[in-house]
């Protein structure tokens, strides 16, 4: 079971308060807040490792392609990728999305369907919309009255075989946690 209190606790922003109620932060699209271990680990590089990584035979390059490449490994593990090659560190989702909508590219068709839902972020949305558009590719919206995901349309768009469906876990904008496992 999850300590939201000691989680809660590795983010000092989370002390704040907003209109006499504790801050609670869902705009991880645009800029996600930062634990304390974070920050420390990032001081440590910017003080004693920062140089450029895989570009640098000098000691403090090698210093810091060898913590990069630990920081890959321990995602690796964390999300049980088989491969440290399969983790890519992004400026953050909206730069992950685009990038994987650019990489998607090549792969989709006219003809081809992209499933989003109504409650996507735009860096969720407004990719996958121009990809559809530049190749001919069908769009497809699933409404989400009362911010929730209408689930027979949802189940209507998975009998179509879409290419890519896209849609976030947890909604930046309700807090409605979609079931993904579903």
């Amino acid at each position: 079971m999850l300590d939201i209190e000691k989680i809660r606790g590795d983010f000092p922003i989370l002390h704040t308060t907003v209109n006499d109620r504790p801050l609670v932060y869902l705009d991880n699209a645009a800029t996600t807040q930062l634990p304390v271990c974070v920050m420390e680990r990032l001081r440590h590089h910017y003080c004693f490792e920062n140089a450029n990584v895989h570009r640098g035979i000098h000691t403090l390059s090698e210093k810091s392609t060898s913590a990069f490449e630990e920081a890959r490994e321990t995602v690796k593990n964390f999300i049980n990728a088989e491969y440290t090659e399969e983790i890519i560190f992004t400026q953050g989702t909206t730069d992950s999305i685009n990038l994987a909508a650019e990489g998607m590219r090549r792969q989709i068709r006219e003809g081809d369907v992209i499933v989003v839902t109504q409650l996507e972020h735009h860096s969720n949305f407004l990719p996958w919309q121009r990809l559809c558009e530049e190749t001919g590719a069908a769009f497809h919206v699933v409404p989400c009255p009362d911010g929730i995901p209408d689930m027979q349309v949802f189940a209507e768009k998975m009998r179509l075989s879409p290419k890519l469906v896209a849609a976030a876990h947890v909604s930046n904008l309700t807090g409605t946690v979609l079931p993904v496992k579903k």
